[in-house]
């Protein structure tokens, strides 16, 4: 079981990261830009995927699934997904412009989403042999998508829009078939909103800041600091990847040893390294002046950088934990101090200093409200 769930944390990690980290070395600033209003978009919506259904269903079912309910699961995963497609599709033309986009964002956002919500039934039920053969054909649908964008000589931006569809599409070969149930989505809201809405409320106000900030930010950036900005989040996601698929064995058992002092310590040490290593890697980088892309113009904000990533591991963690096991009124609280920091912190920033003041903003509100999560978990 720890072998399966070790091996299935390091693929997905690898192939979730790929569309990212093939967008931060190919794409200038300015493309960079234009593929975060679209990957921003996938983040809105994987998040109110595990609020509207991964996360009650762990919940209702809790100690006694019941495999059989995969029918009207993948029903309401497909219709759930289908809507968000729909969703990012639309806003991102409103935003660029650019119908091609658009419909690139639309089909990765789909696939993408319903992928999130496969892995999650699978990994809770149990069913590790999907779940790591799935992220093994992540992996390798990456790997495929990369080699024919660059067989068909397709522009940077597409390419990494054809990885991310790739790689999704080629997951969803491990899991069972969908199920369609007409309406699913609307029985399910009716059948469980008592559980639903205390976690969307929470989860929304947590986009605010986390999406909605930078979407704010955006038209008086312009494009090209949005990528720079939005790089910092992207260049962490390889840590906070590896925190991603231990979700639903959060959901289902109290982790104990972790909010504990002795296992506290350990897991804070490994933010530090883990921040040390971003910074230090993107100290190289600027001294030896390699182009990179995004990642380039980002050395100049290196220990920002570092800073945020130390920050952003231990807030994810404490924050699943918190996000299933904490009272709701006290989650509510929480989440809405780390609202408002997190708006203003940057915002402030970016109109006192600049991009800099942004990115600085961005990591210190990040560390104040990992605190926050921290003592949540703790306490509950």
């Amino acid at each position: 079981m720890r072998s399966r769930v070790a091996v299935s944390t390091l693929l997905n990690g690898i192939g979730s990261l790929a569309p990212q980290l093939f967008a931060l070395v190919l794409l200038p600033a300015f493309s960079f830009g234009l593929f975060s209003v679209s990957y921003l978009m996938f983040a809105f919506a994987s998040s109110l995927a595990l609020s509207i259904l991964c996360e009650p269903w762990a919940i209702t079912y809790r100690g006694s699934p019941s495999a059989g309910e995969w029918r009207f699961f993948s029903s309401i995963a497909v219709e759930f997904a289908g809507s968000t497609g729909v969703m990012a599709s639309v806003i991102t033309y409103l935003i660029v412009g650019d119908g091609r986009q658009a419909a690139l964002s639309g089909i990765c956002t789909v696939l993408a989403v319903y992928r999130v919500n496969a892995r999650f039934f699978h990994a809770f039920m149990g069913n590790w042999r999907s779940v790591v053969f799935g992220d093994l054909l992540l992996l390798i649908g990456a790997g495929v998508g990369f080699g024919t964008g660059g067989a068909v000589d397709l522009d940077a931006l597409t390419k990494v829009f054809l990885i991310w569809a790739s790689s999704n599409f080629s997951s969803l070969i491990a899991f069972r078939r969908p199920n369609f149930v007409r309406f699913s989505l609307v029985r399910w809201w009716r059948r469980h909103a008592a559980k639903i809405r205390p976690l969307l409320t929470e989860s929304l106000l947590m986009d605010a800041s986390s999406i909605g900030t930078p979407y704010l930010l955006l038209p008086i950036m312009g494009l090209q600091n949005f990528g720079v900005y939005r790089a910092v989040s992207n260049l962490s996601a390889p840590a906070r990847m590896l925190l991603t698929p231990l979700r639903p064995l959060i959901s289902a058992k109290y982790p104990k040893a972790l909010v504990r002092m002795q296992g506290l310590l350990p897991v804070v040490a490994a933010a530090i390294v883990a921040g040390t290593i971003v910074a230090a890697m993107l100290l190289w980088i600027g001294d030896s002046e390699a182009d990179l892309g995004v990642v380039s113009a980002l050395s100049e904000y290196a220990f920002a950088t570092g800073v945020y990533t130390s920050s952003v591991v231990l807030l994810q963690l404490y924050y699943f934990i918190s996000r299933t096991w904490s009272e709701a009124s006290r989650l509510f609280s929480t989440r809405l101090v780390q609202t408002v920091v997190g708006i203003m912190a940057p915002i402030g920033g970016y109109l006192a200093m600049g991009l800099a003041g942004a990115i600085w903003g961005y990591a210190l509100s990040t560390g104040f409200s990992c605190l926050l999560w921290m003592r949540l978990a703790r306490t509950g």
